[in-house]
């Protein structure tokens, strides 16, 4: 039929497409790169990070105990943690944006922040609720839900009951296991999400294609926008051959 889209987009509709911001996307793919840069940050400078949380810590506890807790020991503790945690921060912004400009290039466009009249008809929204690609959507979240956890369990369940065995008002022995878990557990489930996002990059890809295909019609149309009107090109050419006759 001529409303089915059985037709490969062509590249003006695929152009068009990314001025929308249409793009093969996996958010998957990144989220995967961010983790696996946040535990290589953790190793780099986890020795360093550990002191300053430690400082924070400790003087969090005896600004309590000596009842001097006010806006300057709150600053220092702040400042503290700052230090612990910006390199982390730093990395995960990064990386993140590198990932995301690889995928789709240099692609800066803010129509689909634009407000939509369709978006807000609750009818088409259920039709998207329970179409099929938001079936795919789920299935994949459960996925990859089970897959994470039950590589974070391989990882967590001896490390807890260590931790759960140390002195409660040890923050140094604490946070040094939690050092040396956090990195292990990161780079694990790093890797399982990396594989996931491989996957993802093909699936965000085919259905990309998916989506932009045309049908015969709108084919027809866009040929009829790019050569002109058949009838109108066949005037043309007639009246210039009239005028080169005469």
């Amino acid at each position: 039929m001529a409303s089915e889209k059985t037709e490969e987009p062509t590249p003006k509709k695929l152009r068009d497409a990314r001025k929308k911001g249409e793009v093969p996307k996996s958010k998957d793919l990144q989220n995967a790169f961010v983790l696996l840069a946040v535990a290589g940050t953790l190793v780099g400078t986890g020795e360093a990070s550990r002191r300053h949380l430690e400082d924070a810590i400790r003087l969090s506890i005896r600004s309590v105990e000596e009842n001097v807790a006010g806006p300057r020991a709150l600053e220092a503790v702040a400042a503290l943690g700052m230090q612990a945690v910006l390199p982390i921060l730093l990395a995960a912004l990064v990386t993140g944006t590198a990932i995301g400009f690889l995928q789709v290039g240099g692609l800066l466009t803010f129509e689909p922040l634009q407000p939509k009249l369709e978006r807000l008809d609750p009818i088409r929204g259920l039709k998207n609720l329970f179409s099929q690609k938001q079936l795919i959507e789920l299935l994949k979240s459960l996925l990859k839900v089970g897959i994470i956890a039950y590589v974070a369990y391989g990882v967590l369940f001896d490390a807890v009951r260590g931790i759960a065995g140390l002195p409660a008002r040890d923050p140094s022995a604490a946070l040094h296991a939690a050092g040396a878990v956090i990195p292990s557990l990161l780079f694990r489930v790093g890797g399982a999400a990396l594989a996931i996002g491989a996957l993802d990059v093909l699936y965000q890809r085919w259905r990309y294609r998916q989506d932009q295909k045309m049908t015969k019609d709108e084919v027809k149309r866009e040929y009829k926008d790019a050569e002109g009107d058949p009838h109108a090109k066949q005037s043309r050419e007639r009246l210039h051959r009239e005028i080169l006759e005469h």
